[in-house]
């Protein structure tokens, strides 16, 4: 079962250019938003070949909640504030909050969408090293080497496509599910401790091929209600196959 959340992210993709740290824009999300209690503030966005770009970032104090608008696409992330992420709730609680938040901003500046994200990512609840050994010989037919010295991290990622209708536009998704065992250090209030679990994390994103801006604002929630369908699918079928006996 999934024991620590780590975040959720939903990312749509537009051309944001004119959605920079200006008064104008930094005023009317204000007011969009007065009720997330979001806080104006700037990131570096990274451009290859190019100086980095200021770009506005609108944040919860302890960081929770984030709306980051790089110059293609506008990210929101609901991300964890202690070590077991419970402040993070369900998934369908999160794509409520960042529908509201799309529309919004979509509808308020007249844009046009060309891609849709969903990404979940969370740890599974430990296990000894015996299970996870399992796992990964129940995932892999590793060469000798692996079989008999078992490795301590590895992943397995799978991607495919699917055509499903956006309201009356059928478009190609990508469902992409990694299953990777990973260590490190987990901070406590009581100081640090190990860990070495199974990471799981879903992504479910129309393809990029396509850039037709053929999404409005009305295809948000058909997108995501798509996409919460696929992940609960896929979770149930994930945590079946690494819990089978």
């Amino acid at each position: 079962m999934i024991d620590i959340r780590i975040n959720h992210q939903a990312s749509v993709f537009m051309n944001c250019e004119n959605l920079g740290p200006f008064p104008e824009v930094i005023s009317t999300m204000m007011n969009m938003f007065h009720d997330m209690n979001l806080i104006p503030n700037t990131f570096q966005e990274i451009i290859p070949n190019q100086k980095p770009a200021v770009r506005l970032r609108l944040s919860t104090t302890d960081n929770e909640w984030e709306v980051r608008l790089v110059s293609n696409r506008i990210d929101i992330f609901w991300n964890q504030t202690d070590p077991k992420g419970s402040n993070i709730g369900e998934l369908p609680d999160f794509n409520a909050y960042a529908v509201d938040i799309f529309t919004k901003i979509m509808d308020t500046y007249k844009k046009r969408a060309n891609r849709f994200a969903l990404i979940s990512t969370s740890l599974l609840e430990e296990m000894d090293n015996a299970r996870l050994d399992s796992i990964y010989f129940r995932l892999f037919n590793p060469i000798t080497f692996f079989g008999e010295h078992p490795p301590f991290e590895w992943d397995c990622r799978s991607a495919s496509h699917i055509t499903l209708p956006i309201l009356k536009i059928q478009d190609v998704f990508n469902t992409i599910v990694l299953i990777k065992r990973v260590q490190g250090e987990m901070i406590l209030p009581i100081g640090g401790t190990h860990f070495d679990r199974i990471m799981l994390q879903f992504d479910i994103n129309t393809s990029p091929e396509n850039q037709e801006s053929r999404f409005k604002s009305n295809h948000i929630k058909p997108f995501y209600d798509i996409a919460l369908d696929q992940y609960t699918a896929l979770l149930k079928q994930v945590l079946e196959y690494i819990n089978a006996k």
